[in-house]
């Protein structure tokens, strides 16, 4: 049987490090809390000012918010979201959205609707069709029509 190797970064401390921008300083753990798949919630401590690396991957789609105000996401090592994070903050929010999803949805909708009227005018074709075509003594009258 062959054997496992578990590697570990001795240097990563947290799901989500502040780290203060001074070379050789090391970061500060925040508290994450994943409240969805496309959202993460951290708090970070009071205090503490930087760069906020969270171990979620950098796609396209991903935005961020400092305390509810928007902000851009950074580089970090091209891999990692970050965000600046300026003195006082205690709230960062993550969000993701995949890129193309309201275009997505307005086709898929209009596509709907599409087939929707077009199977109805097709039906209605079809049944008007099929009256012309009965055979005459078949036919039933038209409504408010006298046939005596």
């Amino acid at each position: 049987e062959g054997t496992r190797e578990v590697w570990e970064n001795p240097r990563f401390a947290s799901e989500a490090v502040v780290y203060p921008g001074v070379v050789g300083v090391d970061g500060v753990a925040a508290e994450v809390d994943r409240t969805a798949a496309d959202a993460i919630a951290v708090t970070v401590p009071d205090g503490v000012t930087g760069t906020l690396v969270l171990a979620e991957q950098a796609q396209a789609g991903w935005t961020a918010a400092v305390d509810g105000s928007p902000q851009p996401l950074v580089d970090a090592d091209g891999f990692a979201l970050a965000v600046e994070v300026p003195p006082g903050t205690s709230q960062v929010t993550f969000a993701y959205r995949p890129p193309g999803l309201a275009p997505g949805l307005a086709v898929s909708a209009l596509s709907l609707v599409l087939v929707v009227l077009l199977v109805a005018g097709v039906g209605d074709r079809l049944a008007r069709r099929i009256r012309r075509d009965r055979p005459r003594h078949l036919r039933t009258p038209a409504a408010g029509s006298d046939r005596s």
